[in-house]
């Protein structure tokens, strides 16, 4: 028996890896990372000066997230485990006939949870969720996407990001309504570059 994959599809499949390609040229040439580390930095320094800790110990990533293997590890009872859920970089559409440039921005779902090993408990759970079409970060235009610039603008806009999470996650975490009261990067939109 053959198989025959349409025309169609092999053209899809070559845009497919196309964009893959161009997307780790783009991510290497940006220095792009994981936001989570960024929001996990931020909520513990939060957490640290809420709760007049002197030090934290140093976060670790650990591949093998079993209670037991965390226990020995980290020699602790609970831990805060943090994940990005989802992140990327989307168009935003203007809508109708704009004469708008086309721009971009970063949609972001990252959680935090505090656990208790003994017994596996997620004694707190939080998420932050970002969408392309929130006014968390600022477009980036078409020069922000080619890596020309090392990544200055997406990566700021990823930071102003991650602080917003983190702050919205240490509210979570402490039940309230503002704080914590550390200044957000500053970001501003260059629209001509």
């Amino acid at each position: 028996m053959r198989r025959y994959m349409p025309i169609a599809m092999k053209a899809a499949l070559a845009q497919l890896a196309d964009a893959k390609e161009a997307g780790a040229k783009f991510i290497s040439a940006s220095q792009l990372t994981d936001p989570i580390t960024l929001v996990e930095t931020r909520f513990l320094r939060a957490r640290q000066r809420e709760l007049g800790l002197m030090t934290l110990p140093a976060p670790q990533l650990i591949k093998n997230d079993s209670a037991e293997t965390l226990r020995e590890q980290l020699g602790a009872d609970s831990v805060i485990d943090f994940k990005t859920e989802r992140w990327s970089i989307g168009t935003i559409i203007s809508g109708g006939f704009s004469l708008e440039p086309i721009a971009y921005r970063i949609a972001y779902t990252g959680r935090a949870r505090l656990v208790r090993l003994n017994d596996e408990k997620i004694v707190w759970e939080g998420t932050c969720t970002y969408e392309k079409d929130d006014s968390v970060t600022p477009k980036l235009i078409p020069y922000d996407m080619t890596g020309s610039d090392q990544g200055v603008a997406v990566n700021a806009s990823i930071q102003a990001l991650a602080d917003t999470c983190a702050d919205y996650l240490w509210r979570q975490f402490f039940g309230r309504e503002s704080g914590p009261d550390f200044l957000v990067t500053p970001v501003t939109e260059v629209t001509n570059r």
